[in-house]
């Protein structure tokens, strides 16, 4: 039961000893301090640690090539009776395909006058 202070209230009792909560946070901290290094591209934890432990430091590097933004291209089209513009359903024309499941819309919107491919074939 949660002892009573003089005051009034009610404060839950630790149910570890203060020895291995200290020894725990110990082990936090250099287990935080490790995943930092390997994330920074430093081989200290490499060099001390066997591998089933560096397993798990690994995760700050998970992705280390994702791209930061997505890019997602749309067609819109002039409704000349709404006078409005409104999405095109380009989906008959540019076929997903099936290797790598991307709409040949979002290839040829990579393909923009600044990038190397468009200017190489031209």
């Amino acid at each position: 039961m949660p002892a009573a202070k003089p005051d009034g209230r009610v404060v839950a009792e630790p149910w570890t000893p203060p020895r291995f909560r200290r020894v725990l946070t110990v082990v936090a901290g250099i287990y935080a301090l490790f995943v930092w290094m390997d994330a920074a591209g430093l081989n200290l934890p490499d060099k001390i640690l066997p591998l089933p432990l560096r397993f798990f430091l690994q995760e700050a590097a998970l992705f280390p090539d994702a791209a930061r933004d997505a890019i997602e291209y749309r067609a819109e089209g002039w409704r000349c009776d709404l006078g409005r513009f409104e999405e095109i359903d380009v989906r008959p024309y540019f076929p997903i395909q099936r290797d790598d499941k991307e709409s040949r819309l979002q290839a040829a919107g990579t393909l923009t006058p600044r990038s190397s491919a468009c200017r190489d074939s031209a």
